[in-house]
């Protein structure tokens, strides 16, 4: 739901470039005249006085561009004195040396840029037409009021905590009626099955040009997803969240020909201290192919859902500190506290600042260390994420630190 770029400054000098750079000085060595042979024999053309071993040891012709310069100058069939041309050709290759060295200084202290993708897949049990925030394809269409009611049946709960109308159509059966309930399921069939999204999920994603992707509620890792990266040039990593019931968790992928993986881990957590474990939030320690030296981290998560019920910012708090607790451990252990870190998910609330807020509030009851991404966040700036017929919010966000 969410793209944007990403700036990294990195030191240290890059592979590829000084690759190439060896390469040219090899290239421009091999443009000097064998001057054993040649000399030696008071020559004044190195290759006319070289015996038939000699000519085929000698090195292959210089580039065109090089031959051109080197002619033009007297050099190989044009006459003049050997050693001035080898002087020359010399200086030549000083003054290049020179330019590959600017170039290698230019590439070690480059800032490198890169882009991040942030994505909600949805899970097959959310991603389905007979949840109360979609219901689309009924005649007519659902209504405002009709949808509240649905969403109070949907969420209502007796005293012990259990759902009283779980599963359709029992939260929608006194609401919609037979008719409306046969056109919305239709509608599910034809647009949401697995099948059909899973084709739409592809064709998006081929269209995708950034660097890291991430992915939350992504089920069929094992059976889709993992496979199609692979075929997109992406590595992957991924989670399973704790809940039995539950088959989607996070995913982290990455461009094989940027980013290498230098580790990864991950911290699950429920609702509160005591709360059984619900959610989860991947870490990854990315290392950068042409730096090997730079590297950063990239933290995918998503928190406690139900963003209009404020009652649930202080679970969204908790999650939020487990974190952060969890990337300080994580950072340290891979000495990587000095890394860029980025911290990307559903986080179900509409204003990050707020959720930052709380999880102070909590913080401030523990003496636990926590990673400085948590004080010194900057919020990429991004248009709704989540828009249905129930809801037009921003839930999902791109975080990451500032020096």
């Amino acid at each position: 739901r969410t793209s944007t770029s990403v700036l990294v400054r990195g030191t240290g000098a890059a592979a590829g470039a000084s690759s190439a750079m060896r390469v040219l000085r090899r290239s421009a060595a091999a443009l000097l005249p064998p001057r054993t042979n040649a000399l030696s024999r008071g020559s004044s053309s190195p290759h006319c006085a070289a015996t038939p071993r000699a000519r085929a040891a000698m090195p292959p012709p210089p580039p065109l561009a090089v031959t051109s310069r080197w002619l033009s100058t007297g050099g190989i069939g044009g006459g003049g004195d050997l050693e001035a041309r080898v002087n020359q050709l010399e200086a030549i290759i000083r003054g290049q040396a020179e330019k590959i060295a600017a170039l290698e200084h230019s590439a070690s202290t480059a800032q490198k840029r890169f882009s991040v993708f942030h994505y909600n897949v949805l899970a097959d049990q959310y991603g389905s037409n007979l949840q109360p925030w979609f219901l689309m394809g009924a005649e007519p269409p659902v209504s405002n009021e009709e949808r509240k009611h649905m969403h109070e049946q949907f969420y209502a709960r007796d005293s012990d905590g259990r759902l009283l109308n779980k599963g359709w159509p029992n939260w929608s059966a006194d609401t919609l009626g037979p008719e409306r309930m046969a056109q919305i399921e239709a509608y599910d069939v034809e647009n949401f099955s697995w099948e059909g999204r899973s084709e739409k999920l592809r064709a998006k994603l081929a269209t995708v040009r950034s660097d890291v992707l991430t992915l939350v509620e992504c089920d069929h890792y094992q059976d889709f997803w993992s496979s199609t990266l692979d075929e997109l040039g992406f590595d992957s990593v991924w989670q399973k969240r704790p809940r039995d019931s539950s088959t989607d968790g996070c995913c982290i992928a990455w461009r094989k020909d940027t980013f290498e993986l230098a580790g990864s881990s991950s911290v699950s957590f429920g609702n509160s201290l005591d709360g059984a474990h619900d959610r989860v939030c991947l870490f990854s320690l990315l290392r950068w192919k042409r730096d090997p030296e730079q590297t950063m981290i990239v933290a995918t998560t998503h928190l406690a859902r139900n963003p209009e019920d404020k009652r649930m910012a202080w679970a969204r708090g908790y999650q939020y500190a487990s974190i952060f607790k969890k990337m300080q451990e994580f950072s340290a252990q891979h000495d990587a506290t000095a890394s860029p870190t980025i911290l990307t998910g559903d986080l179900n609330c509409g204003d990050v600042h707020e959720l930052a807020g709380v999880t102070y509030a909590l913080l401030a009851f523990t003496a636990s260390p926590v990673h400085p991404l948590l004080w010194t966040v900057e919020d990429v700036p991004s248009p709704v994420t989540t828009v249905t017929d129930a809801r037009d919010l921003r839930i999902d966000y791109i975080l990451y630190q500032v020096w």
